[in-house]
């Protein structure tokens, strides 16, 4: 139905192919484990090269989840920051790490469209690209996700 290009980037060491969802393209990246695959070519946090990676990597991306674990927090803030001045749709997930000071949260914001705190991420990944990869009731696309998530901060999820 859609021909938006959505991604997840998953700097972390969980393993989320058996959850993958249809329609969102899943890339892993991380330098500790030799399950998942390095297609980055990135491994330390460097702008200029951030900016190539989106330029060459990402350019045609809508929406781009990023899941980084806290080795990865400031690779995957510099990757947002990028994907964020590129128009792309940034969502970033955090678990609750008691090394985060609230003033570290409010600074991590300004790098993502939406930041999700503690949350399954799957799910809302799930819950956001089915909106515009399946039809339904309420015909949404891209532009309408982004519209409203565009700036948003930190956001809440709750099902049930």
């Amino acid at each position: 139905m859609s021909s938006e290009r959505i991604v997840t980037l998953v700097l972390a060491s969980g393993d989320y192919r058996e959850s993958e969802i249809k329609g969102v393209e899943y890339i892993y990246c991380s330098s500790y484990s030799s399950r998942f695959c390095v297609p980055l070519e990135l491994s330390v946090f460097d702008p200029d090269e951030c900016k190539k990676l989106i330029r060459e990597k990402f350019s045609d991306v809508d929406i781009m989840f990023i899941i980084p674990d806290i080795c990865n927090c400031f690779l995957a803030s510099a990757i947002a920051k990028e994907a964020k001045a590129a128009r792309i749709l940034t969502i970033g997930f955090l678990d609750i790490f008691p090394c985060y000071k609230c003033e570290g949260i409010q600074k991590l914001k300004t790098f993502y469209d939406a930041i999700f705190i503690g949350s399954n991420a799957n799910e809302i990944i799930n819950r956001i690209s089915s909106l515009v990869t399946k039809a339904g009731f309420v015909n949404l696309d891209v532009q309408d996700i982004k519209t409203f998530l565009r700036d948003s901060g930190i956001a809440c999820y709750s099902a049930g």
